[in-house]
């Protein structure tokens, strides 16, 4: 997703739309975009203040971050 911190999310501030991409996810889940502007939309907001509060927000800029720390077995 690409956009200034003023833009509007589009499709992805209808809530339903937001609850069937996030519930569809099976073993793991990766939403990519900018937190300031998801942030703007007070649903997105909680959803990437828990990922802050749990340590699960990371910052695209830093390589390090997105190593990764298992191996995915596939569906078993």
């Amino acid at each position: 997703m690409k956009g200034k911190k003023t833009s509007s999310i589009g499709f992805l501030s209808d809530e339903r739309r937001m609850n069937v991409a996030l519930t569809r996810a099976k073993r793991s889940l990766w939403v990519v975009g900018d937190s300031d502007v998801l942030k703007a939309n007070h649903v997105w907001k909680r959803l990437v203040d828990h990922f802050e509060r749990e340590g699960m927000l990371r910052d695209g800029g830093n390589q390090n971050d997105f190593q990764l720390h298992g191996r995915w077995e596939g569906p078993s």
